[in-house]
C-alpha cells in the first residue's frame, strides 16, 4: 500500500551531517528508503538543530552538567523561536550557519566530549 511505513524503520540522528564516515544508516528493502530522507533532513538546519537540542535537554534532565552548553541552549532556543518543525532553513543561510555552529557544539555535549565525567553512548 503506498505511503505505508516498513515494519521496521532505522534512524540515524547524525546522518552523516557532522561526520559522513559515522552515518551508519541502512534501509533493509529496495530502493532508496531512509537515504531519500536524511537528504531533506540534511538540508533543514533546523531539524539537524532540533535534534541535537531534544537530546541536550533529556541529557540534563538525566543529570548531565548543562554548565558547558548553557549559552548555547539559549542561542539555539533563540533560533528555533518556538516555531514549527521543520522550519525549511537552508543550513547554507546566516540562521541555518549559526543553527549547525550550535548543532554541532550540541552534537559534542551529547556525546560526551564537553563533559569528560559523563559516560554517554559508546
Amino acid at each position: 500500500m503506498p505511503g505505508t511505513l516498513p515494519a521496521v524503520s532505522f534512524v540515524d540522528p547524525n546522518g552523516g551531517f557532522f561526520d559522513p564516515a559515522a552515518e551508519n544508516d541502512e534501509h533493509p528493502g529496495p530502493g532508496p528508503g531512509i537515504r531519500a530522507g536524511q537528504s531533506f533532513v540534511a538540508g533543514d538546519a533546523s531539524l539537524i538543530l532540533a535534534y541535537q537540542l531534544i537530546a541536550a535537554k533529556l541529557n540534563i534532565d538525566n543529570g548531565s552538567n548543562p554548565a558547558p552548553i548553557s549559552s548555547t541552549i539559549t542561542d539555539a532556543d533563540g533560533d528555533l523561536d518556538g516555531g514549527t518543525i521543520p522550519q525549511g532553513v537552508a543550513a547554507s543561510s546566516t540562521l541555518g550557519q549559526d543553527m549547525t555552529a550550535d548543532a554541532s557544539i550540541l552534537d559534542s555535549y551529547n556525546s560526551s566530549l564537553l563533559t569528560p565525567m559523563c559516560t554517554g553512548p559508546r
